[in-house]
């Protein structure tokens, strides 16, 4: 019989014991890692959004989101991403972080305030006053809003040590114009947008423009949301054989390394407040991943600061010019200056053939009406 992972989750322990926990959940070994481009920082592929965070102080509220971030460190995540707008999210998170003592374990990022009035400075010091930290790990502007405001205010803070890196936000289709035009005008440490198998438009422009700008990626809504979950679609239908291939268990992890293969993507956050669902999704942080069509099953490819320090690594011939950065920037000239002259007299032609969909003539939707209405075909 067809076993979903509603099916399998919800048979809890019992389904552990029949399956074996580790094939069930998470791959034996060490979780696998992305390169941030502008640092060479390395985090894990897998992290947690937090968007539903934002709940009481009860202790019935509050326990299972801290059994899930105790039990997402012990796994070796570190990634959480929250937001101002979250409700109480990024109080909870302080709250809960500082009671377990994971706080130096964990990458917080968080996004500027949209709720109202309050902006910029104002903004900044109610996160790390709600986040009960010293240094927020990433900064970025949410959905656009603001960004001529409060984007300068991010680079001093920036300077200042009290931000990590910087970028903006985005989560949906229609906003993917203007986050294009974004990346090629400012020069960032991250991006975030939504991308899925059911939702793979990003994957036509603000991917390649992310890598070829050196841009690292978090990625949302990589189950395409609750109305339109890819769970729903698949409802009902066995794992494919051939995903024990690249070392998926469950229809999450499936889901989950079609995205974290893409070469251009550092991270993706998919809603995590169940201990259940945190051991299944990183899962999908562990193991071989997907090749491109036709190859072998690969592990992680090179992040574009390894083929920076390396640029004979990346094999793809017409790759190389814009696959590192460019070295012989003009002394006394800044590098964001020298970009936007670049990239306005050439505008990015990122070579698609290098990096194809890794799912590319294995799952695919017919048409955008197929993929509109939840249709996948096989």
């Amino acid at each position: 019989m067809p076993m979903t992972r509603r099916d399998v989750l919800g048979a809890g322990a019992g389904a552990a014991v029949t399956l074996g926990t580790a094939k069930l959940f998470a791959q034996s070994g060490d979780p696998l890692f992305k390169l941030i481009p502008s640092s060479g920082e390395m985090i894990p592929p897998i992290g947690i959004g937090t968007n539903r965070y934002g709940v009481g102080e009860s202790e019935d509220e509050r326990a299972p989101l801290r059994a899930t971030m105790a039990r997402f460190v012990e796994l070796g995540g570190r990634v959480m991403d929250t937001a101002a707008a979250y409700g109480t999210s990024e109080a909870v998170i302080g709250d809960l972080a500082t009671e377990l003592g994971i706080r130096n374990d964990l990458f917080l990022a968080t996004k500027t305030d949209i709720r109202g009035r309050i902006r910029g400075v104002d903004g900044f010091r109610n996160s790390f006053e709600r986040l009960r930290t010293e240094q927020i790990d990433l900064m970025m502007v949410h959905q656009l809003v603001n960004t001529d405001t409060e984007l300068p205010l991010l680079r001093e803070w920036k300077a200042a040590r009290r931000f990590r890196y910087i970028g903006a936000s985005v989560s949906s289709r229609d906003q993917h114009g203007e986050m294009e035009q974004f990346m090629l005008a400012e020069d960032v440490d991250f991006v975030q947008f939504n991308y899925s198998l059911g939702d793979r438009d990003a994957a036509e422009r603000l991917l390649p423009t992310a890598a070829d700008r050196g841009i690292a990626v978090m990625i949302n809504l990589p189950f395409r949301g609750a109305r339109r979950s890819l769970f729903n679609v698949v409802e009902g239908q066995e794992l494919p054989e051939w995903a024990a291939g690249f070392d998926c268990a469950s229809w999450a992890q499936f889901f989950l390394k079609y995205i974290v293969s893409h070469p251009a993507v550092t991270v993706a956050i998919p809603g995590t407040r169940q201990v259940r669902h945190v051991e299944d999704n990183f899962g999908a942080a562990r193991g071989r991943l997907p090749a491109p069509a036709g190859g072998a099953v690969r592990q992680p490819g090179l992040s574009r600061a390894s083929r920076r320090a390396d640029p004979a690594a990346c094999e793809a011939p017409a790759c190389r010019n814009t696959c590192r950065r460019t070295p012989h920037i003009a002394r006394g000239r800044g590098r964001s200056d020298y970009r936007k002259e670049r990239y306005a007299r050439h505008p990015p032609r990122f070579p698609l053939a290098a990096c194809p969909n890794p799912f590319a003539g294995v799952v695919s939707y017919s048409n955008r009406q197929a993929a509109d209405t939840g249709e996948l075909s096989w």
